[in-house]
């Protein structure tokens, strides 16, 4: 299955912007030690899914965290439990479109914004609940 981004228009830019925030100063050390693809985005999928979740209002957005197994980890991005629809800030890092389904809810580790969250959103611009008026 070819590499297909799953994101819809309205979300784009603020996933544009975010990438500012992929930094190698934000990675885990093991992903620091393990990069392979070559793609800004690889490691950063939990702290991604995190800012876009709280950016989009946390609970109130009726996004919910998903964690999914792939090859050499997990993979962390969002989806409207209404609607179904994906957010994936980090979906370039495959070389496929991930197989989504295989997914399951799950919260993040704080209930604020994580320290590594907090510098993504400073590095992006973004900020909690700036984007709640987009869904």
């Amino acid at each position: 299955m070819k590499l297909k981004n799953p994101n819809k228009d309205w979300i784009r830019p603020a996933l544009d912007a975010l990438r500012v925030g992929f930094v190698p100063s934000l990675l885990e050390k093991k992903y620091k030690d393990t990069l392979c693809v070559g793609v800004a985005s690889e490691g950063h999928c939990y702290v991604a899914a995190e800012v876009i979740w709280h950016a989009l209002g946390g609970k109130e957005s009726r996004y919910v965290p998903q964690v999914m197994r792939v090859e050499g980890g997990t993979h962390w991005f969002l989806k409207n439990s209404l609607s179904g629809e994906i957010v994936d800030p980090t979906w370039d890092q495959f070389f496929e479109t991930p197989l989504y389904n295989n997914a399951h809810g799950s919260g993040f580790l704080t209930k604020a914004p994580s320290k590594r969250a907090v510098e993504m959103m400073r590095l992006s611009g973004l900020s909690a609940s700036c984007l709640k008026d987009l869904i």
